[in-house]
């Protein structure tokens, strides 16, 4: 098997598994909150993917208060505010029909 056929195989399989990870946080919101403050209290950080991923599956649950408390510890925390993240807010509010506030995420 050459390269770029086991990247596509690599990269398949990785896009599976955030989705299956994106399944559970979605099933399991009130658990991820427990996780994410157990490992702030230890010491350990999320990186920028794993706020993306929660912030999406509030989003996706219509969740637009619990969303906006993800980027409270983004900024805090120093994690920067990467292209999808905006992308996620834009498309979010566009999805729950705040169009007011998408636009104004593009000033």
């Amino acid at each position: 098997m050459n390269g770029p056929c086991l990247l596509i195989i690599v990269l398949c399989i990785h896009q599976e598994a955030l989705l299956l990870i994106q399944d559970i946080v979605i099933n399991d919101l009130v658990r991820v909150r427990e996780v994410f403050t157990m490992m702030l209290g230890m010491g350990h950080y999320p990186n920028v993917e794993t706020f993306e991923l929660v912030l999406n599956c509030f989003y996706k649950l219509n969740k637009l208060v619990e969303a906006y408390q993800v980027l409270g510890p983004m900024i805090t925390l120093g994690i920067p505010i990467s292209v999808n993240v905006w992308s996620i807010l834009i498309d979010g509010n566009c999805r729950l029909r705040r169009i007011d506030i998408a636009c104004s995420l593009l000033d």
